[in-house]
């Protein structure tokens, strides 16, 4: 209750903002996702469920300083949009502050890593109920799509005819002084995009180094994408990941997406579907998601989903 008060107060401070500050480009968002789901296992087990799929609401904006400089601002959290009484209605995503300005942008707060966004933005599934989890990435992708990162000071460059480079420190508060650290250079230009972002996890008794590299093309009418990834543990082997995907625009309102993932001596997974438009913020979409593990002992996946994403928007440009 505490939690939903404090989320409460804060939007009720930053629509104040929205309505009183002059020449500033302010925006409260949101997106209601949810789905119903059936999920089957080879052991025979089946469940169906209504989940939200990462539904969130959220206040971004910023505004002019002198020297040419721009303060920036973005706060999101999860809604529980399923009814479920067994979690809180309101949970933490993500929350931090910049500038901006002819250099780039330089950020501080809880944010998602550019590592995660290189995977994110390849997967068309991402947030629903397919793959192995119920929102987040898909199978094919490793966790370090997943999730944010505390305490985080960002640098990002401009956009140099289509390069941008970033450099992230994730600050440890602890004495060990254990930081994290993400380094990365992405390129896109005439619907190509191609990237690199180098990851080190600093975790005492768990330390990890991953790489990811993407490619990608994209029309009006169709999309592909790839991303391989080698998440290498210090105490134990090292795993590569492979996830490609594709959409087609069949119609106006109607878009077949196809992904297929491979986790070396875990398993393959793909996943199909189709979503239909019905205006500019809302989305239907129908998927098949199947996922064969290679050790038996663990439980074959199956997943067909019914969702929809409603987006709503107040201000902004």
């Amino acid at each position: 209750m505490k939690q939903e008060f404090k989320l409460m107060t804060a939007a009720a401070a930053v629509a104040a903002v929205l309505g009183s500050a002059p020449a500033a480009a302010n925006e409260v968002y949101g997106d209601v996702r949810l789905s119903v789901n059936s999920i089957d296992d080879s052991s025979g087990t089946s469940s169906d469920s209504q989940d939200s799929n990462a539904s969130r609401v959220g206040f971004k904006g910023g505004y002019e300083l002198d020297g040419g400089l721009k303060a920036l601002y973005h706060i999101e959290g999860g809604v529980n949009t399923d009814g479920d009484d067994n979690k809180d209605m309101f949970t933490k995503r993500f929350a931090f502050a910049g500038l901006a300005g002819n250099f780039g942008k330089v950020l501080y707060g809880t944010l998602s890593s550019p590592y995660k966004m290189a995977g994110l933005k390849i997967d068309p599934y991402y947030d629903t109920a397919a793959g192995d989890k119920l929102s987040g990435r898909n199978y094919g992708l490793s966790d370090y799509t997943n999730g944010w990162f505390d305490n985080v000071v960002a640098y990002i460059t401009p956009d140099m005819n289509g390069i941008q480079a970033n450099a992230v420190m994730v600050m440890d508060d602890e004495e060990s002084n254990d930081h994290h650290f993400n380094y990365g250079v992405s390129y896109n230009q005439a619907g190509f995009s191609a990237g690199i972002q180098l990851l080190e996890v600093n975790t005492v008794g768990s330390e990890v180094d991953a790489t990811r590299v993407t490619a990608g093309y994209k029309t009006d009418q169709w999309s592909v994408g790839a991303s391989m990834e080698n998440v290498d543990p210090e105490a134990s082997a090292d795993t590569d990941y492979l996830y490609v995907a594709g959409t087609y625009n069949v119609s106006a309102k109607n878009t077949l997406k196809l992904s297929y993932g491979d986790v070396d001596d875990d398993g393959t997974g793909m996943t199909a579907g189709v979503s239909h438009d019905l205006g500019e913020k809302t989305e239907l979409y129908a998927l098949y998601s199947d996922i064969d593990y290679d050790d038996a002992a663990k439980d074959n996946r199956t997943v067909i989903s019914l969702g929809v994403s409603h987006k709503f928007s107040i201000g902004g440009n």
